[in-house]
């Protein structure tokens, strides 16, 4: 169970204890969809599709259908590490392996490629002359983590990302 200390907020937590479900697993499902998947996932694919005007439907989202779901013990939606059991040995006539099996494939953006490529020049200068760079992190240290990330050595994006955010901040809002 989740406590209201361990939890990132009084909302979340609220959301979660008045779930209509027995179990964690459910509560947590529950949860999921009522933050993550109206508030993020289902905003972008709408403003993915807008953009090529496209209209998307999502009919496995269809409220009669996730009631149903939602009733349906944890214990066959999840078996072992396999997730949404129950839903792959139900299409397992209908699709190959391949595709039931597939790795999640979410809306990760390519910022690894990005700061080789497209921001390489601008993400550069950023994070190795940035104001807020000069000012609270080691010349050295940046240097490094900028070096190992466009030699392929190390994938430095998520690091590099948050100095690039730490100088717009600067830029905007600083002094």
């Amino acid at each position: 169970m989740i406590k209201k200390g361990e939890f990132c907020g009084i909302a979340f937590y609220d959301i979660y204890r008045k779930a209509p479900a027995v179990d964690h697993l459910s509560k947590i499902q529950y949860l999921d969809i009522k933050t993550y998947l109206c508030d993020d996932i289902l905003t972008k694919v709408d403003r993915a599709s807008m953009a090529v005007s496209m209209e998307v439907r999502c009919p496995i989202l269809d409220h009669v259908f996730m009631e149903y779901a939602a009733k349906i013990p944890s214990k066959y939606k999840l078996v072992g590490k396999d997730g949404k059991h129950i839903f792959k040995k139900a299409l397992k006539k209908f699709l190959p392996d391949d595709i039931l099996y597939r790795k999640k494939m979410g809306f990760g953006v390519p910022l690894e490629e990005w700061l080789r490529k497209d921001l390489k020049d601008y993400g550069g200068d950023m994070v190795l002359n940035g104001a807020a760079s000069r000012q609270f992190l080691q010349a050295p240290m940046l240097e490094k983590f900028w070096n190992e990330h466009q030699s392929g050595l190390r994938n430095r994006s998520t690091e590099l990302w948050i100095i690039m955010m730490l100088n717009l901040w600067q830029k905007n809002f600083g002094g």
